[in-house]
């Protein structure tokens, strides 16, 4: 069965991170296809939705002060939704009057409602909700006993979205206490503030996670939900800072309220390291014993839903023609490997994949194709070269670094079934940060925009009678894939489909590229009417193209930035 599960999966968040690894491996019998939020609902994301065979909203905070976008409008659109649904390690804070409705509708149409503390319980106040531990415990990290120095004790740290008088006191004293300071950033996403307010207090903080570090310290003073509850699971002893409700929650419902201090409480937190330092062992023996009644409780939970998400009947995948996606390998095996990933995971159940390499990458699935070519060879080439190993009846290339969502080929497929006239589709994608941090969220134009500037970008699909029409990419064109799809639009329907279906690395735009692109459009417009041609030469310039053009998409972007 193909389950989606949405949450914030590309916000940089560990904590988010461990809570899909643990229900993708609690589910593994099955694919787990994450979708992230917020997206905004449209048509296409709809059946993009109702693709799949079972669909998990949760894990974490996804009901706040508001629901996530889209659900918090689920009274609107929940009647086209036609797969099952399922609520898995909420965190609720509030539910507000103008999204009862929603909540209402979205908890009555669940085969299944847990959250991770009884006040959220409370606030969702529906016979369906169900207590669970937050979902990480389902495998907690394998933890070894490591020798302490309560002497001198080596103490991690995590201080995230406390006010700056907060954090400076914090610092103070933290800094004035006989501790070995470790700073352990939790996220990378901008707002917390976290690696800036860690280095400090640690000028040698690592910017990337290491649940190692949990193993070389003596305790924990942490603010991040997760910061916390990876303590516990090391049998750590941890001091939380209430800076949510669900931290002050999640200490309370332990029985380790005694280790949890307000945000101003400071003051309190020199007496409190002296308690866990006198206390040590019998407070790390208490978590570890926590850890461990907890990890079997929500093991049996997993197998509870795992038996209620097979109790639905999956959909029956019709004989599916080929696809074949062409990966453009790189110098980074790691890029590389990242984009085979998510080309080999895709729910779509005939897929070929096909590897141009220069001799940078190779494969160890034995499925994949590969294509070696010269050195530096030009991109036109590149794939090219993959094309005429490719035997799909529908085709695409994608280069290493960028990478699909699990569902992304299986959306394009059925929407070029559903429109047998139309040759190509192409789809609204994410531009990341890093690998796991999404940057924006790109919407891809209507095909009539291309005579301005390539709206397909990297998320596409076209069928072979394409290919055969157009043949091969021309390599004599400063844009060779935008050459192609103005020659394709001048003689076929491309549709385009707004639904977010890759993640792409950033482009290395540079100053020449609108030159390029205006290149490639007069080469196409050579082989147009000379009435056309001379109208739009004398439109497409550079100074219309700086002063006209870009002043006016700026605008558009800022414009429908507001609006999302």
């Amino acid at each position: 069965m193909n389950i989606g599960v949405i949450g914030w999966w590309n916000n940089g968040n560990q904590g988010d991170f461990a809570i899909l690894e643990n229900i993708t491996l609690a589910l593994a019998a099955h694919r787990v296809v994450p979708i992230d939020v917020p997206f905004h609902i449209t048509p296409d994301e709809i059946a993009r939705l109702n693709q799949l065979d079972f669909l998990i909203f949760g894990g974490g905070g996804l009901l706040t002060t508001s629901p996530a976008v889209p659900f918090d409008t689920f009274d609107a659109w929940g009647d086209e939704l036609h797969t099952p649904i399922g609520i898995l390690g909420l965190g609720v804070d509030e539910v507000k009057p103008q999204h009862r409705r929603a909540v209402q509708l979205l908890l009555d149409r669940a085969r299944f409602v847990f959250v991770r503390d009884t006040t959220s319980q409370r606030l969702l106040n529906h016979p369906k909700v169900q207590l669970m531990p937050d979902v990480t415990f389902w495998q907690p990290p394998t933890t070894m006993p490591h020798l302490t120095d309560l002497a001198h004790p080596s103490c991690g740290v995590n201080l995230r979205s406390l006010s700056p008088a907060d954090r400076q006191q914090w610092i103070a004293t933290l800094q004035s206490l006989p501790l070995r300071l470790r700073g352990v950033p939790l996220a990378t996403y901008g707002a917390f503030e976290e690696l800036e307010t860690l280095q400090a207090i640690d000028p040698r903080v690592s910017r990337t996670f290491d649940h190692g570090v949990y193993q070389q310290i003596d305790l924990m003073i942490g603010t991040a939900f997760h910061s916390v509850i990876f303590a516990i699971q090391a049998g750590v002893p941890v001091i939380a800072i209430g800076y949510a409700p669900k931290v002050a929650r999640l200490m309370t419902e332990l029985g380790l309220s005694d280790f949890l201090l307000k945000t101003d409480e400071w003051r309190k937190l020199a007496g409190l390291v002296e308690r866990v330092k006198n206390d040590h062992e019998s407070i790390a023996a208490r978590l570890r014993e926590t850890t461990r009644q907890l990890s079997q409780s929500t093991q049996q939970i997993m197998r509870d839903v795992q038996d209620l998400i097979e109790g639905v009947t999956p959909a029956q995948p019709a004989a599916e023609a080929l696809a074949s996606i062409i990966v453009l390998d790189s110098d980074s095996a790691e890029a590389t490997h990242r984009t085979l990933a998510s080309c080999l995971k895709q729910t779509y159940p005939n897929t070929e994949i096909v590897l141009v390499s220069a001799g940078h990458q190779q494969s160890d699935n034995p499925t994949v194709k590969l294509v070696a070519c010269a050195a530096n060879p030009s991109l036109a080439r590149r794939i090219n070269a993959g094309l005429a190993k490719a035997s799909g009846q529908y085709l695409t290339w994608i280069n290493a670094g960028d990478r699909y969502t699990l569902d992304a080929i299986a959306v394009l497929v059925h929407r070029l079934q559903q429109e047998p006239a139309c040759a190509a589709v192409y789809a609204d994608h994410y531009t990341m940060h890093e690998p796991q941090l999404i940057a924006a969220a790109h919407r891809v134009d209507e095909p009539n925009k291309l005579i301005r500037r390539n709206v397909v970008e990297p998320c596409f699909l076209y069928r072979r009678r394409l290919h055969d029409e157009l043949m091969s990419l021309a390599e004599q064109t400063a844009l060779p894939a935008y050459d192609f799809w103005l020659r394709a639009w001048q003689s076929a329907r491309l549709l385009p489909i707004h639904a977010r279906l890759m993640y792409c690395e950033p482009s290395d735009s540079a100053p020449g590229d609108c030159a390029a692109e205006r290149q490639t459009r007069h080469q196409w417009r050579a082989t147009q009417p000379w009435l056309k041609r001379t109208a739009w030469n004398i439109v497409d310039t550079e100074f219309v193209e700086s002063h006209a053009v870009q002043p006016l998409l700026k605008l558009r972007r800022r414009l429908r930035a507001n609006r999302s």
